[in-house]
């Protein structure tokens, strides 16, 4: 037994309802960072900035968590493997001779452009995230937060104890600032966009038929391994961006 399919003209209707949902929702993101850019000192920026990223990483968890209703700990070590990522890739060869001298792969005498750095910082967490996805989106419950839970642990293991790559618990210093204000709150409304679109999106709105009952939904056809594995991987992306900005 397979679901019904939507007529394409009805789909097209109702992922244009969510484009212009997405858009006004994301709207009040940039009218804060107007106001803010307007009206409020320096400290004020940085403190909208990084509010602006906090919403990123929530949306990120929304599209796995909010649509799965799988709970999940470890979308933080995205924003890691993102920022540090960028950081290593785009901080120039000279205050890498200072921090991180040592690097492996290479990785001390080379230099990337920002958005070279953070493609490149997206595209390992894409390759991880589709790694991990194979086993995590296979479970429910319990078993899938204590298997996310370790996962975080292994990343944060890997943070703190590859100083010569990470730096350890010292900070990362010399990384070129490219974003201001404006940059962040474009990127977290882009997200809004995203996330809603992902959420009335035909995986998205089967994923939220998943999540009560994965088995009555294997029973009418849907594929719950392959929707949850889609949708790790794109709050993945979403976090890690949120992890470049950040850096």
């Amino acid at each position: 037994m397979t679901t019904p399919a939507l007529s394409p003209a009805t789909r097209r209707r109702w992922l244009k309802r969510a484009l212009v949902g997405g858009l006004i929702t994301a709207l009040p993101v940039l009218a804060l960072a107007l106001l803010i850019d307007v009206a409020a000192p320096g400290y004020y920026r940085h403190l909208a900035a990084s509010a602006m990223i906090n919403l990123m990483i929530v949306l990120g968890l929304q599209v796995y968590m909010g649509n799965s209703g799988v709970v999940h700990l470890g979308h933080s070590a995205f924003v890691g493997l993102g920022a540090y990522g960028a950081a290593i890739l785009a901080t120039p060869v000279a205050m890498k001779a200072l921090s991180i001298p040592n690097a492996p792969f290479g990785l001390a005498h080379v230099q990337f452009s920002p958005l070279v750095a953070a493609a490149l910082a997206l595209a390992v967490v894409g390759v991880i995230a589709l790694v991990s996805g194979l086993i995590i989106a296979r479970l429910s419950g319990v078993a899938a937060t204590i298997v996310s839970l370790a996962f975080l642990i292994i990343c944060h293991g890997m943070f703190l104890n590859w100083p010569v790559l990470f730096k350890g618990n010292q900070a990362f210093f010399g990384i070129p600032r490219e974003l201001g204000l404006w940059g962040v709150a474009l990127g977290a409304a882009a997200t809004v966009v995203l996330a809603r679109v992902f959420r009335e999106s035909r995986t998205g709105m089967q994923l939220r038929a998943t999540a009560q009952d994965p088995q009555a939904a294997r029973a009418i056809g849907l594929d719950v391994t392959g929707l949850r594995r889609r949708a790790w991987i794109v709050s993945a992306l979403i976090c890690g961006g949120a992890g470049v900005m950040f850096a």
